[in-house]
């Protein structure tokens, strides 16, 4: 009886190989996933301080409206959360004022309540990842919306 296998045998092993990729491939796909959210939130971080600049600061100097080529920083608030329409007009001619946060995919869009007042950046692709503020414009009710890639 020498050199015969159970079939019991051969059945366990093939079962027990199985149970092993699986695993294996359960982990290399939550590994990919929490690699990939933590792209995301990394993302969604760096567009909220960005965002958190443009509606809460005035800029440096506070009137680089006027000088943009000479603009430190880049801020269009007038006061926290309420925008200043010359600084946004300012930004919608000079886009590469953007270039000031080293954003490389992004699209920068404000509008009050009834028209887009500034349009920055590149379409996005099918995901993105926007942030929108409620905020003011010289007094009337808009958003600011900011979408990386």
């Amino acid at each position: 009886m020498r050199g015969q296998i159970k079939i019991e045998y051969i059945f366990g092993i093939v079962f027990f190989a199985l149970i092993i990729f699986y695993l294996a491939v359960q982990i290399g796909n939550a590994v990919t996933g929490v690699a990939s959210d933590s792209a995301m939130d990394n993302m969604k971080v760096r567009t909220n301080s960005i965002l958190k600049i443009l509606i809460e600061d005035q800029g440096e100097p506070s009137n680089w409206e006027d000088d943009a080529a000479n603009a430190k920083r880049i801020g269009l608030a007038t006061s926290p959360y309420n925008l200043s329409k010359s600084k946004i007009a300012k930004l919608n001619e000079t886009c590469g004022l953007m270039e000031k946060f080293n954003l490389s995919s992004y699209k920068l869009t404000i509008f009050n309540s009834t028209d887009q007042l500034l349009a920055c950046g590149y379409s996005p692709p099918l995901v993105s990842i926007p942030i929108i503020k409620p905020v003011f414009i010289e007094g009337s009710y808009g958003n600011i919306t900011l979408e990386v890639w």
